[in-house]
C-alpha cells in the first residue's frame, strides 16, 4: 500500500510547461477528508486547494519563461505542488524573482477574486469567496521563512547577496527554527492543534536544513555532470554542449548554473 502511495502519474507534456504529475497521495487526501467530514462540500475545498496550488507553480513556470529557463516538470500533491526546472536559474537575483513569483500569482488572483466576490458578484456562491481566501492563504503562507517553503529559499538567497553560502544556510536555519517555533506557540494558544502538529513537523525540518540543503546541493551537481556525460556532443571547436529533451520531445542546450540552489520550488 505505501509504494502505491508514493507514486504519481503523468498526466500531460506540454511544450515550455513541462510534465504534469498527480502524485498518488492526493487522490487518498480526497477519499480521507469526505468520509472524515461526511459532507461532498469538501471537494470544493480540496479543488480550491489544488487551484492554488497550479496557480502557484503556474507563477513560478512564468517567470522562468520569462528568464529563459526550462521547466522540467510539475507536480501535485494534497495541499501544494512543486515546481521543477532543468537547471537553477543563472544568478540570485533571477532565482529571487523565480522564487517570489509563485506567491505573487496567488496573491494577484486571489485579490481579483475576492474583490468579485465583495462586489459583481454580491458574496454568491460561497465556495467562490472561499477559493479566493484559499489563494490568498497560500502565497501568504508560501512567503514563511521556513523550509522548504518559497520564503525560505528567498530568505537564503538574501542572505547569500552578503554572507558566504555557508553561514547564509546557518543563518536561514535559525530563522526557520524560529518562525516554526513561533507558529507552534500561536496555534497552541488560539486551539489550533492540527496547526500546532505542522509546526513541530516545521521545526524538526528546520533544524536539519542546512543538512538537507547540503545534500540537495551534491545532488544537483551529481546530476548534472551524469547529464553532461550522456548528452554531451563536441563540436569542432572544442566547446563541450549539454542538451536537454524537454516534455514536447526538442532537444535544448543547457549550460550548467553557477547558482547552488536546487532546481526545485515549493
Amino acid at each position: 500500500m505505501a509504494p502505491l502511495l508514493l507514486r504519481r502519474w503523468r498526466i500531460a507534456n506540454v511544450s515550455r510547461l513541462g510534465s504534469l504529475y498527480l502524485h498518488a497521495s492526493t487522490l487518498a487526501f480526497v477519499l480521507l477528508i469526505v468520509l472524515f467530514t461526511g459532507r461532498s462540500e469538501s471537494i470544493l475545498f480540496c479543488v480550491g486547494i489544488w487551484a492554488a496550488a497550479l496557480v502557484h507553480a503556474a507563477g513560478h513556470i512564468a517567470a522562468a519563461n520569462l528568464a529563459g529557463e526550462l521547466p522540467e516538470a510539475v507536480t501535485l500533491y494534497p495541499f501544494w505542488s512543486t515546481t521543477r526546472l532543468f537547471r537553477s536559474p543563472m544568478s540570485i537575483p533571477a532565482d529571487m524573482k523565480l522564487t517570489v513569483s509563485g506567491p505573487l500569482a496567488n496573491a494577484a488572483l486571489g485579490a481579483a477574486m475576492l474583490l468579485s466576490f465583495d462586489g459583481p458578484l454580491g458574496r454568491q456562491p460561497e465556495w467562490f469567496g472561499q477559493w479566493a481566501r484559499i489563494q490568498i492563504g497560500m502565497g501568504a503562507i508560501s512567503l514563511l521563512p521556513v523550509f522548504p517553503l518559497d520564503g525560505a529559499r528567498l530568505l537564503r538567497l538574501i542572505l547569500k547577496l552578503r554572507y558566504p553560502e555557508e553561514q547564509a544556510f546557518q543563518i536561514a536555519g535559525f530563522i526557520n527554527q524560529a518562525t516554526a517555533a513561533g507558529v507552534f506557540f500561536w496555534a497552541l494558544i488560539q486551539g489550533f492543534y492540527g496547526i500546532a502538529a505542522a509546526g513541530i513537523a516545521l521545526y524538526l525540518i528546520g533544524r536539519f536544513s542546512t543538512f538537507l540543503l547540503v545534500i540537495g546541493k551534491k545532488i544537483n551537481e551529481a546530476r548534472t555532470i551524469d547529464d553532461e556525460s550522456m548528452n554531451e556532443d563536441e563540436p569542432e571547436d572544442g566547446r563541450t554542449i549539454t542538451l536537454t529533451q524537454t516534455a514536447d520531445g526538442v532537444w535544448q542546450q543547457v549550460e550548467p548554473s553557477p547558482n547552488n540552489e536546487v532546481r526545485l520550488y515549493f
